[in-house]
């Protein structure tokens, strides 16, 4: 850790008021205000941290809430397969996820069915197969729709999903 991210607490101790010697128990007490004053810190930094986790997290989910709505609106027109390429891009890179898919079925049709993928291309059954994946469906329209991302990278490879990725993915 660098020098700059510690923080120290310490006493300056001159004579008691009365003059007499300090005991073991002063010795004690002040050792429990200082780890109390330690703690209070610590825990006011973490509040503080934890605050702009919150906002960063915040503002990540209103991106992919537009990034949704406008793909869906705009889904009825003839360039739909782009725009759900691009939803599944971003929602990609939010998530360091390797591959994603969206399948969108017809309510009231059993057998149809359409597939987009992220990298384009990529068998479907790959994703949906895989060990590290997260799911997410709604209806909207008449529709059902099933999002899926699979294999998270990380700096040691390929790991499972957290809480973070499924709240940004049901965004």
């Amino acid at each position: 850790m660098p020098l700059s991210d510690r923080s120290f607490i310490g006493i300056l101790i001159g004579k008691k008021l009365d003059k007499t010697d300090f005991t073991d128990f002063d010795k004690i007490t002040l050792q429990i205000l200082l780890q109390v004053s330690d703690n209070s810190y610590k825990s006011f930094l973490n509040q503080k941290k934890e605050k702009e986790l919150i906002f960063n997290l915040n503002e990540k989910i209103s991106q992919l809430n537009n990034l949704t709505d406008a793909g869906i609106e705009l889904s009825r027109y003839e360039k739909r397969s782009y725009l759900y390429e691009l939803a599944l891009e971003r929602a990609s890179t939010l998530t360091n996820s390797t591959s994603s898919l969206i399948r969108i079925a017809e309510n009231n049709k059993n057998d149809f069915e359409e597939y987009f993928t992220f990298p384009k291309g990529i068998n479907p059954d790959i994703i949906l197969k895989s060990e590290l994946k997260i799911e997410s469906f709604f209806n909207y329209r008449d529709k059902s729709y099933h999002l899926v991302l699979s294999g998270k990278e990380a700096r040691k490879g390929i790991t499972s999903f957290n809480e973070l990725d499924k709240l940004l993915l049901d965004a």
